[in-house]
């Protein structure tokens, strides 16, 4: 068969070659492949005629000696090449360096440019060292810390002084008649739930009110939130015109706002930020001059940066009757402090300005009677204000100081205060002094902040200094608010003071502190904060009043807050459930005693009461073997395996995890018996019945928890939530029972309804 296959292929071979016609035929098709491989962006034969750079007209072992780019490592023959290469070819810049790269200049521009998504706290690279952040409401907000935990954060409530920033609250400032803002601002709030806008003490500008606004003309409906609320100091040489602070959790300050631009028919002006304004009008005016000169812009400062933004970005509305709107944002800081000793921190922190000496009014804008006004503050402030807890002070009561740097005020070495003596100078109270309006004034603030040295200039002052330096030429108007409306009566907890300063200073307040510091309206139901339907509740909870029927039918969709103050056992955690007890535990359970009250019961339905488990009932309690097992008995002696003895960790380990595979095991084979389909007969016979919120337990629903847990300060589990009005005429003697989510079992516990001011 190979014969055959040879001689076939001997046949076909031709006996002649013709030589030009064989080389004709192979130019043909190189010259095809030629045009296939040759690059038609590039000149013509700039593949196939020669190398295209320097590197590859030079032999193997030299390439790499001349791949530095430097031309005299090239052989001769080669260097003028090389030279117009090199000068044609384009290439990558060098990387600036760290130090390029940490310019003042490019940190800057790092640092607007990581705020354009949510803005950031004056504090907030103090807080991203310690805390964990979270995006929230706009803003870059701390969360938790990674230092401390809740234990040292109560002590330091109860017997220091816990710091926080809230800077993030946000401020809408109106101005205009006080008489249109007084009438039209009623509209939003309510006299049954206590002072309004029209409380004589806050418009004078003593006081801050802490109030909860609603919708026009709809309370007890659509409420918006809980507002602070504070008015200008008026003073006699102006005229009717006031303008008054509104301080709105961001969560409500956009329904606030909207509101407020319905209620005063408000138009917004048509003025654009600086920033925008440069880069969006394409003409020679809006180029700055440096730059059409040829010279590199510089970027300001961040204060610089700051005034800039706020003189830029203010965003205001105005309407015809003389009503102005402005937002405030991020152009104010505020810090809490809560704990017994607040105004002990703020006393040793401040460094007070001598306004009776001339030579420290340095500041343009102090005036004779500002003055004037400082040293009655500042008076007060030494010898009242400073000596005493702010759970003594009114609630809200404002006191306006004026403080130097606090940069110059920081202690060496971080400490706690110590406590004055409470009694001096308690008696030297004098009456109401009105605040100061510096702060007030948007021209003031700004040029505040203009005349805050950079802190290269500062220690450089301090070096020349031979003495500590004490005074500079910023003088800072600040506001002292106390807080103490959320504060819990026999406790004494919850109070503290707010301290309101320009923009720009929080980081040197808050350093100078050296303290680690660490809520929408329903449509169908509503809460209830009428102060006198509340305490009618609580005294017919308790059992010693009438029962209010005509209140219940007046309110039958409204929600009631209330307080949880749990027996010995049990601990209410969050969205827990708040429950009706039933005869049968008012009946077998003693209510009057102090023993531990817990009712076990099965969620599933029963056929008859006498098929559910019996509820808070104490069983008798039998002997158990648990009191003898350091006891040998003779009479039943057991043998003893050597492995119980010296257990084997390896087969402890394996044990423990066969026994974790079959309960997964079990597991599994329960879930697919549970979803496994049922039978069309079945389903057609037996619908499921729709189960209501009420009666999805044993026990009937009244009521839900909004936060709840171990409460140091009485030393058992504490909670607060919302129950159904109408559900309250169920209740004896405010006893109830609830039941946490995540179990089925059921602890008693004495509610109450809760009388405090809602407090931001």
């Amino acid at each position: 068969m190979a014969t055959a296959k040879k001689q076939r292929l001997m046949s076909e071979t031709p006996r002649e070659l013709d030589l030009l016609e064989y080389v004709g035929e192979r130019v043909t098709e190189i010259a095809d492949l030629l045009q296939v491989v040759d690059n038609h962006d590039l000149p013509t034969g700039e593949v196939t005629q020669g190398p295209r750079t320097v590197l590859q007209r030079l032999p193997r072992h030299m390439r790499r000696r001349a791949m530095s780019y430097n031309v005299k490592r090239l052989p001769r023959s080669q260097r003028c090449f090389g030279i117009s290469a090199i000068a044609k070819s384009t290439h990558r810049a060098k990387p600036p360096s760290r130090f390029h790269r940490r310019r003042a200049s490019n940190l800057l521009n790092a640092y607007i440019r990581r705020q354009r998504r949510n803005a950031w706290l004056e504090t907030h690279i103090w807080h991203a060292k310690r805390f964990l952040m979270r995006d929230i409401w706009g803003y870059r907000l701390a969360e938790s810390s990674y230092q401390r935990g809740f234990r040292p954060a109560y002590r330091d409530s109860v017997r220091h002084c816990l710091v926080r920033d809230i800077s993030y609250m946000r401020c809408l400032q109106l101005s205009g008649d006080e008489r249109g803002l007084v009438d039209r601002l009623g509209h939003l709030c309510a006299k049954q739930l206590g002072p309004t806008i029209a409380f004589r003490a806050a418009q004078d500008g003593h006081v801050e009110l802490s109030l909860i606004l609603y919708r026009k003309d709809r309370y007890p409906m659509d409420c918006i939130g809980p507002v602070r609320l504070m008015w200008m100091p008026r003073h006699d040489s102006e005229d009717g015109d006031r303008t008054l602070w509104i301080w709105v959790h961001p969560s409500s300050a956009g329904q606030l706002l909207s509101e407020l631009i319905d209620l005063f028919g408000l138009i917004k002006n048509d003025s654009r930020p600086l920033e925008q304004t440069t880069a969006g009008d394409n003409t020679k005016e809006a180029k700055p001059a440096e730059a059409t000169s040829g010279a590199k812009k510089t970027r300001l400062s961040l204060d610089a940066h700051k005034v800039e933004t706020m003189e830029g970005t203010t965003v205001e509305y105005s309407s015809g009757d003389r009503i102005k709107l402005t937002d405030l944002r991020d152009q104010l800081v505020r810090i809490r402090l809560s704990g017994r000793l607040s105004l002990c921190v703020l006393a040793q922190m401040l460094r007070l300005v001598d306004v009776r000496d001339a030579a420290a009014r340095t500041a343009s804008w102090m005036t004779e009677s500002a003055c004037a006004t400082y040293a009655d503050h500042h008076r007060r402030w030494q010898l009242v204000m400073s000596q005493q807890s702010p759970a003594e002070l009114k609630d809200g009561v404002v006191t306006s100081l004026l403080i130097e740097d606090p940069r110059l005020s920081r202690p060496p070495k971080k400490g706690l205060c110590k406590e004055m003596d409470a009694t001096r100078g308690v008696n030297e109270a004098s009456g109401a002094i009105i605040p100061d309006g510096a702060i007030w004034s948007s021209t003031i603030r700004r040029q505040v902040l203009r005349d805050k040295m950079t802190e290269s200039d500062l220690q450089k002052l301090r070096a020349e200094s031979t003495v500590t330096l004490a005074v500079t030429s910023t003088k800072i108007p600040v506001l002292v608010v106390v807080r103490n409306g959320g504060a819990v009566a026999d406790l004494n907890m919850g109070a503290g003071v707010d301290l309101i300063a320009p923009g720009g200073f929080g980081m040197p307040l808050w350093l100078a502190e050296l303290i680690d510091g660490w809520t929408e309206p329903g449509e169908s139901f509503y809460v209830l904060r009428d102060r006198a339907a509340l305490k009618a509740i609580s005294v017919w909870i308790e059992g010693k009043g009438a029962p209010v029927t005509d209140l219940v039918r007046t309110h039958r969709r409204a929600l009631i807050a209330v307080s949880l103050n749990c027996a010995e056992g049990g601990c209410p955690g969050r969205r827990a459930l708040i429950c009706l007890p039933a005869d049968d535990d008012r009946l077998t359970t003693q209510w009057t005693d102090e023993k531990r009250r817990i009712v076990e019961c099965r969620d599933a339905p029963t056929t008859s009461a006498t098929q559910e488990l019996p509820v808070n009932k104490e069983q008798p309690t039998k002997r158990s073997d648990a009191f003898f097992e350091d006891f040998v008995s003779l009479d039943n002696e057991v043998e003893v395996s050597m492995q119980s003895l010296f257990p084997d960790k390896d087969a402890e380990r394996t044990a423990h995890r066969k026994a974790q595979q079959k309960q997964r095991k079990q597991r599994r084979k329960d879930n697919s018996k549970s979803l496994r389909p049922t039978s069309p007969v079945a389903e057609t016979t037996s619908p499921p019945a729709d189960i209501n919120v009420v009666d999805s337990c044993a026990r009937p629903v009244i009521g839900f928890v909004v936060r709840g847990g171990f409460s140091f300060a009485v030393g058992r589990g504490r909670a607060v939530g919302y129950c159904s009005l109408a559900a309250l005429e169920r209740i004896v003697r405010g006893d109830v029972l609830f039941r946490n989510t995540t179990s089925k079992v059921y602890h008693s516990a004495k509610l109450s309804a809760m009388k405090l001011t809602v407090n931001i």
